[in-house]
């Protein structure tokens, strides 16, 4: 079971961005080659809309101990399993009570795929 089990709003995007090598010669001539076996650089911008507070403050606690450089498991929708770390997150204020039972925020975040 994946470590992040928190469900991301239904509009996320992914982006892919394959490692590659390329020589150049003369005359234009090139030749390409994917740089190792995991070159696929894979990252998914999430947002976690409209959440109460205690959830927001559990995500985010789970990030701060995570640090940016600790990976952890999460599963994307509709893929299998992957490791992935988180530099960076936000978190905004919606509705705000005095309390974490009955605040809204917004947290969102950028998971990174690596490859341990």
């Amino acid at each position: 079971m994946a470590d992040w089990t928190y469900v991301p709003d239904k509009a996320l995007s992914k982006s892919s961005a394959p490692r590659i090598r390329e020589v150049k010669f003369g005359d234009g001539y090139s030749q390409r080659a994917q740089d190792g076996i995991n070159y696929m650089n894979e990252s998914w911008s999430l947002t976690f809309s409209n959440r109460l507070f205690s959830d927001i403050y559990n995500m985010e606690s789970f990030l701060e101990t995570k640090g940016g450089t600790t990976a952890f498991t999460w599963a994307p929708p509709g893929e299998s399993e992957v490791k992935v770390i988180c530099r960076n997150w936000d978190v905004n204020t919606l509705y705000h009570t005095g309390t974490n039972s009955t605040s809204v925020g917004t947290l969102t975040a950028t998971f990174e795929r690596v490859y341990e």
